[in-house]
């Protein structure tokens, strides 16, 4: 499993990042959330493989994130900042699948495993504005691809009920 997803320690960061992160952090301080999310992902990219974009439009800050096999997806604005990363579709309900879903959730600290309207599981995160302090992103971010990119293929092979949705 390559985990590219991560801060390593700040002495891989450039100069750059490591500023983007002060400036992120002064940012969320200052009440400047979309600001602040900006330039957490400013520090969070790889220049090298390009593993994070985010534009914004309008007050709406989208970003994705690549991590192995996982694409996390998400959204911040002024309400609030969220993220989610799809995992695959539930063809019928299954309470094995759910079960093992549930004892995932006990053991996750900032996200969760769902099921969307159309069967879809995902992992997400979710946080009001003064919930989506920079230190407590990037956490959130890495559990959200760790755990997407680990789990996505043992649920498949474990539960005939799910199919790739990729």
């Amino acid at each position: 499993m390559n985990h590219l997803f991560g801060r390593y320690s700040d002495s891989v960061k450039s100069p750059e990042q490591l500023e983007a992160w002060r400036q992120s952090e002064s940012h969320f301080a200052a009440g400047e959330y979309i600001p602040a999310w900006r330039t957490f992902f400013d520090y969070l990219r790889d220049p090298d493989v390009d593993n994070v974009q985010c534009d914004e439009s309008g007050n709406v800050l989208h970003f994705q994130i690549h991590q192995g096999s996982r694409t996390i997806q998400g959204q911040a604005d002024e309400e609030g900042i969220e993220a989610r990363a799809l995992l695959a579709r539930m063809s019928k309900p299954s309470v094995a699948v759910m079960r093992k879903l549930l004892e995932v959730n006990y053991a996750l600290n900032y996200s969760r495993f769902a099921l969307s309207d159309d069967n879809v599981i995902s992992i997400r995160f979710e946080a009001p504005v003064g919930g989506g302090q920079p230190a407590k992103l990037y956490h959130a971010l890495k559990e959200i691809a760790l755990n997407a990119d680990y789990y996505d293929d043992p649920l498949i092979e474990e539960f005939s009920t799910l199919e790739r949705i990729d």
